[in-house]
C-alpha cells in the first residue's frame, strides 16, 4: 500500500434499478448545471448521448462500469492505479460479469490491456472532436486467475 492515501480514486458504476438510475441522472444532470453552466451540461450531455450507444453495442448491460480512475501525477508509475483497480476486477471476476471503460487519452490503453482489457471499438467523438477508445474485461475464471 501506499503511504498517502489521497493519491487517487477509482470510480465504478453498477447496473442498478430503473427507478434508481432515473433518480440518479436527475440529480447528476442538477449538478452538472450547477457546476458547468447551462452550455457546459449541454456539451456534457452531447458528448454522452454519442458514446453511449456506441457502448451498449459493445458491452453488455450487465457490465460493470469503470467512470474514472485518476492518480496524482507525483504519484503515478506506483501501481496505485493497479491498487484502485484490483478489488473491483476481482469482484467483477467473483461475480461472473464483464467490466469496460472508456477512455479519451492515448497513453492508457497499455495501462488497461495489462488488467485484461482490450479494445472493441475507437471513435471520433463530435462534440470535442477528440478520438476515444471502448475497452472490455471478460470477468476471469477460477483456473485462469491461479
Amino acid at each position: 500500500m501506499w503511504p498517502v492515501h489521497s493519491v487517487g480514486a477509482a470510480v465504478w458504476l453498477l447496473p442498478r434499478e430503473t427507478s434508481v438510475y432515473h433518480a440518479e441522472a436527475k440529480a447528476k444532470a442538477e449538478f452538472l448545471v450547477a457546476a458547468l453552466g447551462a452550455s457546459g451540461a449541454g456539451a456534457y450531455r452531447r458528448i454522452i448521448d454519442f458514446m453511449r450507444p456506441r457502448a451498449l453495442a459493445a458491452v453488455a448491460e450487465s457490465a460493470w462500469y469503470l467512470s474514472i480512475i485518476g492518480v496524482t501525477p507525483s504519484a503515478q508509475g506506483q501501481g496505485i492505479g493497479r491498487s484502485l483497480m484490483e478489488p473491483t476486477l476481482m469482484d467483477a471476476d467473483e461475480a461472473g460479469v464483464e467490466c469496460y471503460l472508456e477512455t479519451f487519452d492515448r497513453r492508457n490503453p497499455g495501462f488497461y490491456q495489462r488488467l485484461g482489457f482490450s479494445a472493441v471499438g475507437s471513435h471520433a467523438e463530435p462534440v470535442t472532436g477528440a478520438t476515444y477508445t471502448i475497452m472490455r474485461r471478460n470477468p476471469k475464471t477460477r483456473s485462469a486467475q491461479s
